[in-house]
């Protein structure tokens, strides 16, 4: 048997002798992304700086009905089947343009809870460039932008890969270059472009980044205004026929965040100024990329697939809880999604009702096992309700999913449902024990607030006061969360931004005072008392404040010294593990990718005071 995979990129002139060997042969590939023409023989034979926007026609006269064996395939109409599920990217904005405009919404693409933001999904980076129309053809403002961000992923971000596409081999270059200067002036940008690594980073153009993948992309428009303010509507080889399954192969590459940086907007492209749908289906994900609409809705507008599913919405909702049904798109819909009331941004809960939809499915497997384990591999936090249990027993079955929803809120973003799915016993012998740490419950401040005013309208001393009582409880704690406790203790719902500025001004004025300091010099949001009381490690299982369990939450401090303690206990620890060990010791019950970030990020850092040493791949002490 041959397996012929990206089976687009493979002439039938070089399988065939293969082929004719065979008794059968399965072919795999994407007649949506880059055919096989001389335009990759000319880079290979050594002519790397081909003028891409010159050869763009000869290329499309090249690719004929027979340009790749894929087509050969299809021609010969051998029988075929679509790869439906798609987990490469971890949030569904970085597929549903390509999802939408390529495979007419057939990708089966798991919705994810968290909202598109800066360092997750999709997002647009507005520059004010301009394009050098001539001979440069570059964009050296928006190339500037670009060398900055990758250096401050190196600084903040270096865990995650980085690759960096631009539209054009001028704007490529002058990416690269800028990014050579930086280096020689920046010691951990260097590092970082030099570190060996499996998926190293990389600065291409469009045409060469075909089969590359890494977690954050940075994408460089490049094309834009010239200083005259003159917009020409051509886009390099995105404006030649196939324009646009160069730009499949663009959208595609992100695992977890894609950046777009832009000098214009998507009401810069006119659509009559070309004949090929390059042009358009870039002015789609610009669109999509600036306002997070596709011409389609993200949310689904279809009502619910059955009365059970109407029951269940409507005792949440009368327990005050936010409900949208069918989230997600292309065959993988939640049949009810909780909002978080703490942020209104993301979903708390996917709740899956045996209806309609669980019915419909093909295979047990994929009913009961495979859409949970999905949707929890993206983050959800998951819980099922039986229609013949939500009959017999509805406040039993109420209960439960109210207690899901709760611990949901306090206890990460994992918890998963197991009612009616025991695990094997072989593994509850076989799980890893609880890590020997010096832990102690978290403790939330809670005292009675007598005050008369509102939080934003009361005497600032007052508020200081305050402030300091939650400090000494709670400290080292984020000046964040130092406002939710004020809004919770003056009995508001929420921390806007009144609340938030009110708790700012009032540590302002109790760091002045002396009675708390910052936990860092140089604007550091953790405040604690000034005699610099011992730090510990608390656990955060049962706390009330879910905001708590963020990771962005977690002073730094305290997981420096969760580190120290489980790399101490375990004698020697790889990186991965000392994750683990460091959520399970801070009360998480998941370890997420920001979680592994957030600890290797500090374990480096006690690697560079020499308080750990790494030998091998494990950390361990001097």
């Amino acid at each position: 048997m041959l397996l012929i995979d990206e089976a687009s990129q493979v002439r039938p002139a070089d399988a065939m002798g293969a082929i004719l060997r065979s008794r059968q042969i399965v072919v795999v590939g994407d007649q949506k992304q880059l055919p096989p023409t001389s335009f990759f023989d000319r880079q290979v034979g050594g002519e790397d700086e081909v003028d891409y926007e010159d050869i763009a026609e000869l290329q499309a006269s090249q690719v004929g009905d027979m340009e790749s064996i894929l087509s050969l395939c299809d021609s010969r109409a051998m029988a075929g089947l679509m790869l439906r599920w798609h987990y490469r990217s971890m949030h569904p904005s970085l597929i549903d343009v390509s999802n939408h405009e390529f495979y007419g919404d057939d990708l089966v693409c798991p919705p994810s809870p968290e909202p598109p933001r800066r360092d997750f999904g999709l997002s647009l980076v507005p520059v004010e460039g301009e394009y050098a129309r001539g001979r440069k053809r570059n964009n050296p403002k928006e190339a500037e932008v670009v060398a900055r961000e990758i250096l401050r992923h190196a600084r903040e971000d270096a865990g995650r890969t980085l690759g960096v596409v631009a539209l054009s081999v001028a704007q490529r270059d002058t990416i690269r270059d800028r990014v050579e200067y930086m280096r020689t002036r920046h010691p951990e940008l260097d590092a970082f472009c030099r570190e060996a690594r499996e998926e190293p980073f990389f600065v291409k153009n469009l045409e060469n980044v075909q089969g590359d993948e890494r977690d954050v992309i940075f994408i460089s428009i490049g094309y834009g205004r010239d200083a005259g303010g003159y917009m020409a509507q051509s886009f390099g080889p995105v404006s030649a026929s196939g324009g646009e399954r160069r730009l499949n192969v663009l959208f595609t590459r992100a695992r977890q965040t894609c950046r777009v940086f832009s000098s214009i907007r998507h009401g810069d492209i006119r659509l009559d100024a070309t004949r090929h749908d390059g042009p358009r289906v870039l002015k789609r994900f610009l669109k999509f990329a600036e306002t997070g609409e596709l011409d389609v809705p993200l949310l689904s507008d279809r009502g619910m697939d059955s009365p059970f599913e109407e029951a269940v919405a409507k005792a949440l909702q009368s327990h005050g809880y936010r409900v949208a049904a069918q989230v997600g798109s292309s065959g993988f819909r939640i049949d009810l999604a909780v909002h978080d009331p703490d942020d209104e941004g993301r979903f708390l809960l996917a709740v899956e009702c045996d209806g309609a939809r669980y019915h419909s499915s093909s295979w047990a497997r994929e009913r009961d096992r495979l859409r949970q384990a999905v949707l929890e591999d993206k983050g959800w936090t998951f819980h099922r309700v039986w229609s013949t249990d939500w009959f017999y027993n509805r406040d039993v079955e109420l209960r439960k999913l109210l207690k899901a929803l709760e611990e949901a809120r306090a206890g990460g973003s994992t918890a998963v449902s197991t009612q009616r799915r025991q695990r094997p016993p072989v593994e509850r012998e076989a799980r890893v024990p609880e890590p020997e740490i010096e832990r102690v419950p978290y403790r939330e401040a809670s005292f009675v607030v007598h005050e008369s005013l509102p939080l934003h309208g009361a005497p600032l001393a007052t508020v200081a006061r305050y402030v300091v009582r939650i400090v000494e409880i709670e400290g080292p704690v984020h000046l964040e969360e130092v406002g939710r406790r004020l809004s919770r203790l003056w009995g508001y719902k929420r921390a806007g931004k009144r609340i938030q500025d009110a708790a700012r001004r009032a540590a302002s004025v109790a760091v002045r005072n002396g009675d708390l300091r910052y936990s860092l010099p140089g604007g550091d949001p953790f405040l604690e008392v000034p005699e610099g009381r011992a730090v510990a490690v608390r656990d955060r299982s049962n706390v009330r404040a879910a905001t708590l369990r963020k990771v962005e939450m977690l002073p730094p401090a305290e997981v420096r010294l969760a580190v120290l303690q489980v790399v101490e206990r375990s004698v020697g620890i790889t990186e991965k593990d000392c994750a683990i060990e460091v959520a399970r010791a801070l009360g998480f019950k998941a370890t997420s990718a920001d979680m592994r970030r957030c600890v290797a990020g500090n374990a480096r850092l006690l690697v560079s005071e020499g308080r750990l040493v790494v030998q091998g791949a494990e950390y361990r002490l001097p």
